[in-house]
């Protein structure tokens, strides 16, 4: 993986210097206690360095979090920070235009079926009425009286 980031750069550049170190100590021959004491600090050393280089990542990829999730336009820097910026904001900024829509379309779909509901209310509403009335002893009469007397007409 090529990369332009200045904390890879780095790390590479300390990877290297031990490794010529540890070619030093063994071309120049010393014994193998003190090879021994010697390749414990370097690798101690290297390892230090990995942390700390690990460490202003993190602590950069938090502040590109930061910077995303408060919609600032400005850019971190340049590298593959700087494009993970940037692809997050892209990210970011489709996922609330997807919002956006899926919230129209639900607000339709909710008033449409608010539309059928209501369609369909007041025919029922009617039919409920009557249904009452002819279930009632004392209006059956008259309403089926009116009901012929249309038939008739």
């Amino acid at each position: 993986m090529k990369t332009n980031n200045r904390e890879f750069i780095r790390l590479k550049y300390i990877a290297l210097i031990i490794l010529f170190l540890f070619i030093i100590i063994y071309l120049v021959g010393f014994s193998r206690d003190i090879m021994f004491v010697l390749g414990i600090i370097l690798m101690g050393s290297l390892y230090i360095s990995f942390q700390n280089v690990v460490k202003e990542l993190y602590c950069e990829m938090r502040e590109v979090i930061a910077y995303a999730a408060n919609d600032q336009q400005t850019i971190i820097k340049d590298g593959d920070l700087g494009l993970l910026y940037n692809e997050m904001m892209r990210l970011k900024k489709r996922t609330v235009a997807y919002e956006k829509v899926i919230q129209q379309e639900k607000d339709k779909l909710r008033q449409m079926i608010e539309d059928i509901c209501h369609q369909l209310k007041t025919p029922l509403t009617s039919i409920s009425i009557y249904n009452d009335l002819l279930l009632d002893e004392r209006y059956k009469t008259i309403i089926l009286k009116k009901l012929i007397s249309r038939l008739k007409k």
